[in-house]
C-alpha cells in the first residue's frame, strides 16, 4: 500500500480548507454589502467551524480563529446598508426632488441632476461590482472542486 499522505501533506490541507472557507466567507461577506441579502449557508458554516475552532477541533483550529476574527474586523457593519438599498434611498429621493422640480423649485431641479448623476454612477458600480462577484464566487468554486477531486485522487491511490 502506498502511503502519499505525511504529516506535513495533512496539515497543509487543513490549513487549505481554512483559507479557502474564509475567502468563501468574505465573498459572501462582499456580496451581503452589495446586495443586502446574506447567505445564511456561509453564516451557518461560519459558526459551525467557530464552534469547533474554539474546542481546539476541525481543521486548523488556530488558523481558523484567527481568520474568521480578522473577517470579523474586515466585515462592513449592517449599519452602512448595501449598495442596492442606497441605489434605492437615491431613487427615492429623486422621485421626491422631480416633484418639486416639476413645480418650478429651482434648487429642486438642481439637486435632482446631481442625485440622478450620483444615481446613474451608482447603478453602474453596483452591476459591475455585483459581476466581479459572481466570478469570485464561480472561481472559489472551481477551486474547491479541484481540491476535491485531488483529495479523491490520492484517496484512490492509497487503495492500491
Amino acid at each position: 500500500m502506498l502511503t502519499f499522505w505525511t504529516e506535513d501533506s495533512t496539515k497543509t490541507q487543513d490549513e487549505v480548507i481554512v483559507y479557502v472557507q474564509a475567502l468563501r466567507a468574505a465573498i459572501a461577506d462582499r456580496h451581503d454589502a452589495l446586495t443586502g441579502q446574506e447567505n445564511q449557508l456561509i453564516l451557518h458554516e461560519i459558526k459551525t467551524a467557530l464552534r469547533y475552532a474554539k474546542v481546539g477541533d476541525g481543521p486548523s483550529p488556530p488558523l481558523t480563529l484567527d481568520l474568521l476574527k480578522l473577517r470579523e474586523q474586515l466585515k462592513p457593519t449592517k449599519e452602512m446598508g448595501s449598495i442596492r438599498g442606497i441605489v434605492a434611498e437615491l431613487r427615492a429621493l429623486a422621485q421626491n426632488l422631480r416633484l418639486d422640480a416639476e413645480k418650478g423649485n429651482g434648487r429642486a431641479q438642481n439637486e435632482l441632476s446631481i442625485v440622478e448623476k450620483q444615481l446613474s454612477v451608482t447603478q453602474k458600480q453596483l452591476a459591475e461590482q455585483t459581476k466581479a462577484n459572481s466570478a469570485l464566487e464561480k472561481e472559489i468554486d472551481l477551486f474547491t472542486s479541484v481540491m476535491n477531486t485531488r483529495l479523491e485522487f490520492y484517496r484512490q491511490l492509497q487503495g492500491m
